[in-house]
C-alpha cells in the first residue's frame, strides 16, 4: 500500500529528551508505533523516548481498571500520554458511549493530570473500519459504513478531548483524506501549541505532506498535537511545540 510521508522541519532552542506514553491496543502496538515515532523524530534531532502500555483489544474501560497501566503512568515523569481506545467503542450510540466510554476517558484523563502533572493527555482519534461494522449495523445503522463509522468516532473522540480538556490527534481524519484522494498531496503548514511544563519555551515549525485541501482535515487548533497511525499505509508522527 501507498505510505503518506511526513516531512517535519523543526526549528528549537531546546533539544530536551521528551518522553511519550502510549496507552492502547493493537492499533498502537502493531507495527511498533512508539518505536516509529522516536526514529521519526531522530531523524530531524528531536530526542523522544517512547514507552508503551497495550493490550490487544483492550478498552479505556479495561486500562482505568487496570494496576499495570497505572503502575507505568507513575514509573517516570511523561511529557506526553497518548489514549487509543478500543477500535469500535467510541462509535457507539451516544447512550452506550457516555455510559461506557467517556467516564473511562475521564478517569484516565484525571489519573495522568494526578499521577504525571506535567504530561499533556492526547486522545489518539482511530479510524472507521473498511466497511463498517457489520456486527454492529442492524442496531446502529450508522456503524453499516466506512464513512458512518468513521463520522462517529470523530464525533466523540472530539467529545472526549473537549470534554477533559485534552489535546486531539486526527489520524481518522487524515485517512480519510488518502483513502479519498491518495494520489494528491500537498504540503501545509501549522502552529501546534504545547503544554506549560517546559523549563524553556521553544517554538518549532511543522512542514507535513497531507491530502489536498488540507483543512478539512487539519484545524489548527490549541489541542491539536500530532498526527499517527501504526497500520498500513503509515501515517507517523506529526510532533510539536509551541508555547
Amino acid at each position: 500500500m501507498r505510505k503518506l510521508l511526513l516531512a517535519l522541519l523543526l526549528t528549537t532552542t531546546l533539544n530536551a529528551q521528551e518522553r511519550v506514553l502510549f496507552i492502547g491496543n493493537s492499533y498502537t502496538a502493531a507495527n511498533s508505533l512508539p518505536t516509529m515515532v522516536a526514529a521519526l523524530a531522530s531523524s530531524v534531532n528531536q530526542n523522544l523516548a517512547c514507552s508503551q502500555q497495550t493490550l490487544g483489544g483492550a478498552t479505556l474501560y479495561q486500562h482505568a481498571q487496570s494496576n499495570a497501566t497505572y503502575s507505568k503512568l507513575a514509573s517516570q515523569s511523561w511529557d506526553y500520554v497518548v489514549l487509543q481506545a478500543q477500535s469500535q467503542e467510541p462509535s457507539f450510540p451516544y447512550s452506550q458511549f457516555s455510559s461506557q466510554t467517556l467516564p473511562y476517558a475521564i478517569q484516565l484523563v484525571d489519573s495522568i493530570r494526578s499521577i504525571a502533572p506535567c504530561a499533556q493527555p492526547v486522545f489518539f482519534r482511530t479510524w472507521g473500519r473498511e466497511n463498517g461494522d457489520p456486527f454492529n449495523c442492524a442496531a446502529f445503522p450508522p456503524l453499516c459504513t466506512y464513512e458512518g463509522m468513521d463520522s462517529m468516532l470523530h464525533r466523540h473522540y472530539s467529545l472526549m478531548a473537549d470534554t477533559t480538556d485534552a489535546y486531539l490527534s486526527p489520524v481518522g481524519s487524515v485517512w480519510k483524506h488518502i483513502r479519498v484522494s491518495p494520489r494528491r498531496f500537498q504540503t501545509t503548514r501549522l502552529r501546534i501549541a504545547t503544554r506549560a511544563c517546559l523549563p524553556i519555551p521553544y517554538t518549532t515549525t511543522l512542514a507535513m505532506e497531507i491530502p489536498a485541501q488540507p483543512q478539512t482535515a487539519f484545524m489548527p487548533t490549541d489541542k491539536m498535537i500530532f498526527s499517527l497511525s501504526s497500520n498500513t499505509p503509515t501515517v507517523a508522527v506529526a510532533l510539536t511545540l509551541q508555547p
